[in-house]
């Protein structure tokens, strides 16, 4: 299953976005939404499949939207199979559960053709 796993602590959450049998991947394109007033973004750190990341991007809007660009760099090889497109850490403002939806995703191989993809929609929960 591809999507957001679920995690279940008190601070220091995180979502991992996880991609299953991929192959030939290149690049990766997300945006991630959350609930800013309940979670504070504190980074997204690439996964294993985008290797030696050649160009990086990401933003936080301030607006509860998180933006994810990498590319593997043109000395590797395209990525096949299972791997953590990247990992989104947030911390609870206040106690409850709390939706992380990846509202944008696109895969992309070498020649910008898109791979296929499926998301699932994740959570967070703050105890108190």
């Amino acid at each position: 299953e591809d999507g957001i796993r679920d995690l279940v602590r008190s601070r220091g959450l995180g979502d991992v976005y996880k991609r299953q049998g991929v192959s030939d991947l290149y690049g990766v394109k997300a945006r991630l939404v959350y609930d800013e007033e309940r979670l504070e973004a504190r980074g997204l750190t690439p996964g294993s499949c985008t290797g030696g990341t050649m160009a990086q991007e990401q933003s936080s809007t301030g607006e509860g939207v998180v933006s994810y660009v990498a590319a593997r760099s043109e000395v590797e090889l395209p990525f096949s199979g299972d791997c953590d497109v990247a990992a989104f850490t947030v911390v609870g403002l206040t106690p409850g559960t709390y939706p992380i939806t990846v509202d944008k995703i696109a895969l992309t191989d070498t020649r910008g053709e898109l791979l296929p993809v499926e998301v699932a929609g994740g959570t967070v929960t703050v105890s108190p």
